[in-house]
């Protein structure tokens, strides 16, 4: 979902310092059309409960003794993400079970912890809100880490990423995440990285070059970007890497990546209630997975294995 798709940003975040590859796409296909009609994107008042699936394998002790009571007390982990957003979270081709490296990772760690693992779908910016509130007790959702947000929420680093653009297939215009977007038709999820940073930087070299601002259209819904750019309604599409590569894999030769480096690579983080202790259960859990090869694993599996991370940090925020 985020695009490091993300509810605030920290508009002064430098990009990584870490070399990022773009993740491979994933060997679990659907078509482009089930994909972008799938259901998804529950609303944030009534949030869908999607999957709730048993844990898969033994607790881990050392990871069960850190999972605050309040969290262990009915037995499951209530993790929250916009499954619009292949290959981190989507609806498989029956529109009821949400699959992704998000999905299995979530119920790895809810196993690793000894919970039962419940997913909900709804809307990408009502997620950390609703953390806050205690509503979900975790969200995993594409998730940018910033120092902005580390003010609300807590996050354990999973993953690294950055911004890529899906353009029409042969990219006609020769467009990237760069001054080549100045005065083009562009589509960004609402409340994403490429919403509230990766445009207005964007505007800004814009404007010391003397060139147009992007026309950006902002949207409501993951899957309503690759409709945009299928529908000839923007030339691009502004989103992460990873979601930019698969999403061209199913368009079937009629969208494509643009060539160039990832634009702002930064961490990716499960996030959690401030201050509530679960971050170092999530932490622990991930610990466990990448030791055992679990962590890798789900990641090849869906062509993201480029963005792996060595150790899991707390409240990481890229230099």
């Amino acid at each position: 979902m985020a695009l490091s798709r993300e509810v605030k940003s920290d508009m002064t975040m430098r990009s990584g310092t870490r070399t990022m590859k773009r993740a491979l796409v994933g060997a679990t296909a659907v078509s482009l059309t089930t994909l972008l009609t799938a259901c998804g994107g529950g609303d944030a008042a009534e949030p869908a409960a999607d999957s709730a699936t048993k844990a898969t394998g033994p607790a881990d002790d050392k990871v069960a003794s850190l999972v605050p009571e309040d969290v262990k007390k009915d037995g499951k982990l209530v993790v929250a993400m916009e499954a619009q957003y292949p290959p981190f979270e989507f609806y498989d081709t029956d529109n009821k079970t949400i699959i992704g490296a998000d999905a299995e990772l979530a119920a790895a760690v809810a196993s690793a912890m000894g919970l039962d693992l419940q997913i909900e779908d709804t809307a990408f910016d009502s997620v950390i809100p609703s953390l806050a509130s205690k509503r979900y007790e975790v969200g995993m959702s594409g998730f940018t880490v910033t120092a902005e947000r580390i003010k609300q929420v807590d996050f354990v680093t999973y993953y690294y990423e950055g911004d890529g653009a899906l353009v029409k297939v042969g990219n006609p215009s020769k467009l990237a995440v760069d001054e080549s977007l100045c005065g083009v038709k562009v589509a960004v999820l609402k409340g994403s990285t490429q919403d509230v940073r990766t445009v207005p930087e964007l505007n800004e070299k814009c404007s010391a070059a003397g060139k147009p601002a992007l026309a950006a259209s902002v949207l409501p819904g993951s899957n309503d970007l690759a409709l945009a750019l299928q529908s000839g309604r923007v030339d691009a599409v502004l989103t992460d890497g990873s979601n930019a590569a698969y999403t061209a894999k199913q368009a079937e030769g009629k969208m494509e990546v643009a060539e160039g480096e990832p634009y702002n690579p930064a961490p990716f983080g499960i996030a959690s209630q401030k201050d509530s202790g679960l971050a170092q259960a999530v932490q622990a859990a991930l610990e466990k997975l990448i030791a055992d090869g679990t962590y890798e694993q789900i990641l090849t599996k869906w062509g993201m294995q480029a963005g792996a991370v060595e150790s899991p940090e707390i409240n990481e925020v890229a230099d």
